[in-house]
């Protein structure tokens, strides 16, 4: 269904745009759905390419933010930032944002995001649910 309903030029004149199907029963060693749901649209008008400007700053950044990160235990911000790391970014291309540290692992820390110079690439936000709608409105502010 993906490739017969995707937006290309000799497709016909509708698009998949959202495909689920749960659950699954399984009989005579075949996946039967049991329920399921499509939805369709037309597709974009031939020629408008898709939005995708932004896609090389995700894959490969040059600045990478991580806001998350602990400086005396493995938490997800850690892993993530080793994990940076060992794939071989440079500390100086990363930056974290820490109060109570100057550095972590080699990584340069700043209190905020208040008075960046420049947005960054890639902004990885690995904290508590709790603390996410503060971020977001600080993330907004000074990413933009």
């Amino acid at each position: 269904m993906g490739n017969y309903y995707s937006q290309t030029p000799d497709n016909g004149e509708f698009m998949l745009e959202e495909l689920e199907v749960n659950p699954f029963a399984f009989s005579d060693y075949l996946m039967i759905p049991l329920d399921g749901l499509c939805r369709f649209s037309h597709p974009s008008p031939p020629g408008k390419p898709r939005p995708s400007a932004h896609i090389e700053q995700l894959l490969h950044p040059e600045r990478i933010g991580i806001i998350g990160v602990s400086s005396s235990r493995k938490n997800f911000g850690r892993i993530i930032l080793d994990n940076i790391l060992a794939e071989g970014f440079s500390p100086d291309s990363v930056t974290i944002i820490h109060d109570r540290q100057d550095t972590i692992a080699g990584v340069s820390c700043i209190p905020s995001l208040e008075g960046l110079e420049r947005p960054f690439d890639l902004l990885i936000v690995a904290v508590g649910a709790t603390h996410v709608p503060d971020l977001i409105d600080q993330i907004i502010l000074n990413q933009s």
